[in-house]
């Protein structure tokens, strides 16, 4: 085997590199593990699956977690909050044809598979997604004020899931808000953590909302 896939191997398996990778894939807000769900909403989360074909991409290897927080609670009332969230092969370290090749396979087999979900699940036992920016607005509170989009974008941006991150929590403390004819722009910056921007339209409906992880980790020797 050659030297550069050798060391990429020992890369992968590093436990000080799966460590970070765990960081940046379980979010960068020191709020501990998501608890645990209980019976009935992992039954809710089931159906819902199977209602919208989605079952067979649901793997063992990928929990659902709840995501709790005082923003999300004010946000959203009585509403719980679920995620799923397998991160995708990580790219190789090397331009080498085989290694890429590898990666490839690997990458299609997540596609077919792979599961990223953020859900909320309310008393009735309805589920819904949360995803694309409107999606946000299903069950959240009025927004009318600089203190209410502060709650909602904080919310918001908690839920939020993509390629780099998953769901975390994030504080209402950490949203910056500039008021404008247009609405409400909100903004995240974390040092070494993620960016996110949440936009409100003058009714308080969310019209935009996304997040990135804002640094590139460092890859350990």
């Amino acid at each position: 085997m050659a030297p550069c896939m050798i060391r990429q191997r020992k890369i992968m398996t590093n436990p000080r590199f799966l460590l970070l990778i765990g960081a940046v894939i379980f979010g960068t807000a020191a709020t501990g593990l998501p608890a645990e769900p209980d019976a009935a909403a992992v039954s809710s989360f089931r159906s819902y699956l199977r209602a919208n074909r989605l079952d067979a991409r649901w793997q063992a290897d990928d929990p659902l977690r709840r995501l709790d927080s005082t923003e999300l609670r004010t946000a959203y009332g009585d509403r719980e909050f679920y995620f799923t969230f397998k991160g995708a092969p990580l790219p190789p370290g090397a331009p080498v044809p085989e290694v890429i090749a590898i990666h490839n396979r690997a990458l299609d087999e997540y596609k077919k598979h792979s599961l990223r979900l953020t859900v909320g699940i309310d008393k009735a036992r309805k589920v819904n997604r949360y995803e694309k920016a409107e999606d946000f607005n299903a069950g959240l509170m009025p927004v009318k004020s600089d203190s209410d989009t502060k709650i909602a974008a904080a919310a918001i941006l908690s839920l939020i899931g993509n390629e780099q991150v998953h769901p975390a929590v994030i504080a209402a403390n950490e949203v910056t808000v500039t008021a404008t004819e247009a609405g409400w722009t909100c903004r995240v910056s974390q040092k070494r953590g993620v960016d996110g921007t949440v936009v409100f339209d003058p009714s308080g409906k969310c019209v935009s909302a996304k997040k990135a992880l804002n640094y590139i980790p460092p890859m350990p020797p």
